[in-house]
């Protein structure tokens, strides 16, 4: 029998709190073919249960500290952004700034039941721990964590 499981490797920038920047591979299950990009890493990011995410660094296998990744960025469209907009997520135009020093913005992407649907509401809640900021050619997982300010 074989107990293996298909992973798939996904390759983005990792910038964590102190700003240091580092081009990795993540290795994520897989979840399906169309939407392994997202789907895989938000669900590893936001796993209640997760620590440390598995990756490669300069072709070393390291595990990094979750609760230490300000956020992994992509420069390319991922298909959960797809899948996020046919839930009808809510979108807002927002500029963070970080725990880094760092100032990023874009168009937040998030699902909130009708009652608790501002900015406001979802960045105090306690999950997801990564939100989805997307911007021109850059898709931005953000540990929500690392947020100092938020301007809406």
């Amino acid at each position: 029998m074989d107990y293996s499981v298909q992973v798939h490797r996904i390759q983005a920038r990792l910038i964590d709190y102190r700003g240091e920047t580092v081009n990795a591979v993540f290795i994520v299950p897989a979840i399906s073919d169309e939407t392994f990009e997202v789907e895989g890493m938000l669900q590893r990011l936001n796993d209640p249960e997760g620590r440390f995410l598995p990756c490669e660094i300069e072709d070393q296998v390291e595990l990094v500290q979750v609760e230490r990744i300000a956020y992994v960025e992509f420069h390319k469209r991922l298909p959960s952004l797809a899948r996020l907009e046919e839930v009808g997520a809510r979108k807002a135009q927002v500029s963070l700034r970080l725990a880094n020093d760092e100032s990023v913005s874009g168009t937040l992407y998030y699902e909130a039941p009708e009652i608790r649907q501002r900015v406001s509401d979802l960045l105090n809640s306690d999950r997801p721990r990564f939100l989805v900021l997307v911007s021109p050619g850059v898709v931005r997982l953000v540990n929500r964590s690392a947020i100092y300010r938020a301007r809406v």
